[in-house]
């Protein structure tokens, strides 16, 4: 198998019917899948040495890819499940905002509490979110907008932009992590 993987039309075969295998079995689109079976051949170069006895190397291969494929589909149900939260809490705190949280119940102006660093964090402050998106490339500004605004949720999403799940994952977690960086750099978040 380390000699297969050591020729260049070797590793491209291998890869190649990993991807399909992702394809077929966990519906991955062939960008993601690329990047799973890469982790899994660096995954089985690294550990091949505990497995020198053991004739069939392709399926232990074939086994790393699968448990990187389901790590992936995990991460990527996580990191949605993060982002409908973050929605969430910010539709959450837009509707509390329409109250007018300056008023007290008997309609006395309170004090605003001056800001802090921990209050930012987690109270996430909705215009520093959303100073940070308008910094954003124009799509991933326009899908998060969307998503946290409610215009469209997960399904209108994919369907305005036609891709299909795990391609919409996977594009959220990654402007999620420029959200957060931008965010790191302008000081909100500590990392």
């Amino acid at each position: 198998m380390i000699q297969q993987l050591a020729d260049q039309q070797g590793f491209t075969k291998v890869v190649d019917k990993l991807v399909l295998m992702a394809w077929l079995r966990y519906r991955l689109p062939r960008a993601e899948a690329e990047d799973v079976a890469h982790t899994a051949v660096a995954t089985y170069i690294e550990v091949r040495h505990r497995y020198v006895d053991e004739s069939n190397q392709n399926a232990i291969l074939v086994g790393i890819f699968r448990k990187k494929c389901l790590e992936f589909i995990d991460g990527s149900a996580r990191e949605r499940r993060k982002l409908r939260t973050y929605g969430q809490r910010l539709e959450s705190r837009r509707w509390r905002q329409r109250l007018d949280p300056r008023v007290s119940r008997d309609g006395r102006a309170m004090r605003k509490p001056e800001p802090s660093l921990e209050r930012i964090i987690h109270e996430e402050d909705v215009d520093l979110i959303l100073s940070a998106l308008a910094e954003m490339r124009p799509e991933a500004r326009e899908m998060l907008t969307m998503l946290v605004s409610g215009e469209a949720g997960r399904k209108g999403l994919i369907e305005r932009y036609d891709i299909n799940e795990n391609t919409l994952d996977s594009r959220l977690r990654v402007y999620r992590k420029e959200l957060r960086q931008i965010l790191l750099q302008r000081g909100v978040l500590e990392s």
